[in-house]
């Protein structure tokens, strides 16, 4: 990518510049709120959530990598922010390449998940998609088409934004000091590391669960904060990867497919 004037940016500086440019998005008024666009394909429903609904949520929650330190104050924050939403059968909650504005929480039906007119998995009531969408602006990897009628929970980048903010800028500050520790980013400048500090996100996986896998679509790259992990071609182990190593950064570069599988070999 490159500025007007014909000076290359760094993948760094891009991040910083598709922050600003979310500031120039349509917006839509709720209330007395300017509110980002949202792009996803359904029907919003105006339905109050009673205690079976709560609990439902809470226990989706409480499971995510995305949520699953906040505070019960926070907690109460991103539920009270949710809406209840529908797509019928046979209509695409997304496709892939679309933007991305919010996260779901199926509650009712059977989605099917394609990527590249391969169908790869399905989505079943009780699991959430969607959550890179409020961390960073990124293109949607997958289609998701509905194969029935379907229900969700829903809630918009901005509304989660606002709800955690205080998470958020501690995350910031723990990011920022992990950066300056780690012998890869020491030749950045200041601002780049704040730039990559602010759209860093932690993220956890169970011992032997895949991280990225051979083939598919590449849209970030990991640092590794704590534990070990295995790289692999086809099924054969080429190396191991520990703290402070990084992976996937030709995706910050190039639209291309991931090249090996990294699974973590402990949690």
């Amino acid at each position: 990518m490159k500025t007007q004037g014909g000076d290359q940016l760094t993948p760094l500086d891009e991040a910083a510049q598709r922050r600003n440019d979310r500031k120039a998005v349509g917006k839509v008024k709720r209330g007395d709120d300017a509110m980002e666009a949202i792009v996803e394909n359904f029907v919003r429903e105006e339905r109050k959530k009673n205690g079976s609904d709560i609990m439902f949520i809470v226990s989706v929650l409480k499971n995510h990598f995305v949520f699953h330190s906040l505070a019960e104050t926070e907690l109460e924050k991103i539920i009270a922010s949710m809406f209840a939403c529908k797509t019928e059968r046979d209509q695409f909650v997304f496709k892939q390449g679309d933007s991305a504005s919010s996260f779901f929480i199926l509650e009712k039906g059977l989605i099917e998940v394609i990527i590249n007119g391969q169908t790869k998995k399905q989505i079943k009531p009780g699991e959430p998609f969607g959550e890179l969408a409020l961390l960073y602006s990124a293109p949607r990897s997958a289609s998701l088409k509905c194969l029935e009628d379907c229900s969700f929970w829903a809630i918009d980048r901005q509304s989660f934004r606002r709800a955690i903010e205080e998470m958020m800028t501690k995350e910031y500050e723990e990011n920022r000091t992990f950066i300056e520790n780690v012998k890869f980013f020491q030749s950045m400048t200041g601002d780049q590391k704040d730039n990559l500090a602010a759209v860093l996100f932690t993220q956890k996986f169970a011992a032997g669960q895949n991280i990225v896998n051979e083939g598919d679509p590449a849209s970030s790259m990991y640092i590794i904060k704590d534990g070990v992990c295995q790289v692999l071609k086809g099924s054969n182990e080429v190396r191991k990867m520990t703290k402070g190593e990084s992976f996937g950064e030709q995706a910050l570069y190039f639209n291309t497919a991931r090249g090996m599988t990294v699974r973590a070999q402990d949690e």
